[in-house]
């Protein structure tokens, strides 16, 4: 099964996957057609973003700045689990992905559904 999904990922597609509280709808969020298909999927408006799913505090800071000072204290304390953190998005999160919006929202890919990243 894992591999199908992968399979799928890597060819631009979406998959619907189980989290704590519902399921979630997730696709690589640094391919744009990926993007594009999930906005087509919900009849999701652009200027509603999605977020970013991670596995691991390095994404975080990958994809974020400004990051607070707790920040390390928050995710070893809460993840994995279900934790959104709002955060500035940097030069790393794709114009698509930020749909002119300042803030990017991270969650964490094991335990959340908020969208979607595959690094």
């Amino acid at each position: 099964m894992m591999e199908k999904i992968k399979q799928e990922l890597e060819k631009g597609g979406a998959v619907v996957l189980p989290t704590e509280t519902v399921y979630g709808l997730f696709a690589k969020a640094l391919d744009k057609k990926a993007v594009d298909h999930v906005y087509q999927l919900k009849r999701r408006p652009r200027d509603k973003a999605l977020n970013l799913n991670v596995a691991h505090l390095d994404d975080i800071l990958n994809f974020s700045k400004n990051q607070p000072p707790y920040l390390q204290k928050l995710v070893d304390s809460f993840l994995p689990g279900p934790l959104t953190i709002i955060l500035e998005a940097n030069d790393k999160v794709p114009y698509w992905d930020q749909f002119r919006l300042n803030d990017c929202w991270i969650s964490d890919a094991e335990s959340s559904c908020h969208s979607r990243i595959d690094s």
